[in-house]
């Protein structure tokens, strides 16, 4: 019975197969090329131990005994490379072995190897900005970033033991490096914290209104013509006084004849939902990736917050980044809506978030009792932007996209 049933019950075993095979990337690709063959196979000529019989099959495809078909059985020429060549799995494992042992390697460099590496991997620079550190290590910038890369290669080595040394060697070249090196720096030092942005510009707004009272004390030397001109404008001046005097005076009587008013009234913050459909543009990005875990990291570390990312059908997860009001940093998760080809920005409030910037955005009440029932999704629109929202315990999520309000709220599937 057992030639009889289904091939596909056999793919949770061929599955990790593949992937320590050929890694994550290709075992799709392997699995789909061995259960083709497989499925080829006339049933009549498949061996009584059908599992067995699949085993053996992957490793053949694997080892490249038959070259890759598509499904009209022709030959593949879509650029991947035969799979009895692919790597994968082994270069994942240096990239993983990479990303645990990199912060030590990269303390073992020296002080301008580090602030280096660090400039140039924060992203693009010009050689004028990439100059005044890469002297302190060679003549020129080529030289010096070639430099600084092989010391920390040479100090990920040192931090290694053996089989992982090796696989660092033989499996991770220097492009894969750089990138473990960039999506470090991007999200350990990737942005200036709030805090620090405000710290930095009252020193600058101190220090500059310092110098120009400096500049304004400063005594000048005058001329005769300057002497004339400064007595014939204090003579103007004394007869605009007294004439602001006399004018000021009538204003006085006028005031005091006038009915007093009221205080100036203070601006009105405005609701979360229109707020939030206006700050969809300030989101700085913080990390890219689809993996939900990767997502949560970077909101803890970051935020120190525990967030589950939430689910949306027919979109999928890309990055994380945050939006600066004042002092306060307020999490946001970026979706690709495949339905609209749009984006669905959704923001991370918390209720003490929603309290810090009380003076530019306010929860309206009859929202605050609609979230009161914790994954239940609300509507919203404000001008073009559609807005859902909903509260899984403490969090509130605000999800702004260009498409349909309704179908978006139908569409979410909020963190249980």
């Amino acid at each position: 019975m057992s030639d009889r049933l289904p091939l596909t019950q056999h793919i949770d075993t061929l599955y990790p197969i593949a992937r320590v095979l050929v890694g994550d990337a290709t075992a799709p690709r392997l699995m789909r090329e061995t259960f083709r063959r497989a499925a080829a196979t006339p049933v009549e000529d498949r061996p009584a131990d059908v599992e067995a019989w699949l085993v053996e099959l992957i490793l053949e495809v694997r080892a490249g005994e038959e070259t890759d078909l598509d499904e009209d059985g022709d030959r593949s020429d879509n650029g991947d490379p035969p799979l009895a060549e692919t790597r994968g799995f082994r270069r994942e494992v240096a990239r993983s072995v990479a990303e645990r042992a990199l912060p030590v390697a990269l303390a073992a460099c020296s002080e301008q190897e580090r602030a280096l590496l660090t400039l140039q991997a924060s992203g693009a620079r010009t050689d004028d900005v990439l100059m005044p550190i890469a002297k302190t290590i060679a003549e020129d910038i080529e030289t010096a970033v070639d430099e600084a890369y092989g010391e920390l290669r040479a100090a990920l080595r040192d931090v290694l033991s053996g089989p992982e040394r090796m696989l660092i060697d033989t499996a991770l070249p220097d492009a894969s490096l750089e990138e473990v090196l960039t999506a470090y720096v991007t999200d350990a030092y990737h942005p200036a914290p709030a805090r620090l942005r405000s710290d930095v510009a009252a020193v600058v707004d101190r220090e500059t209104a310092r110098r120009q009272g400096d500049e304004a004390d400063a005594p000048a030397q005058r001329t005769p013509q300057e002497d004339r001109l400064s007595m014939h404008l204090l003579r103007t001046g004394v007869a605009l006084l007294i004439l602001l005097v006399i004018g000021g005076a009538a204003y006085g009587v006028a005031v005091w004849l006038t009915p007093p008013s009221g205080p100036a009234p203070q601006p009105t913050p405005t609701s979360l939902v229109e707020f939030s459909a206006d700050r969809i543009d300030g989101v700085e990005p913080l990390l890219r990736s689809s993996d939900p875990d990767s997502l949560s990291a970077v909101i803890q570390n970051r935020f120190g917050r525990t967030v589950e990312i939430p689910k949306v059908q027919n979109a999928r997860v890309v990055s994380v980044g945050a939006l600066t009001v004042d002092t306060t940093t307020i999490p946001a998760l970026l979706y690709a809506d495949s339905s609209d080809a749009g984006t669905i920005t959704t923001f991370v409030y918390s209720y003490v978030l929603i309290d810090r910037i009380a003076s530019v955005a306010t929860l309206d009440d009859d929202l605050a009792r609609g979230l009161d029932t914790a994954d239940s999704v609300l509507t919203r629109q404000s001008g073009e932007a559609q807005l859902s929202l909903w509260r899984q315990r403490d969090d509130i999520f605000v999800a702004v996209s260009p498409a349909d309000g309704s179908s978006l709220s139908d569409r979410i599937r909020p963190a249980q």
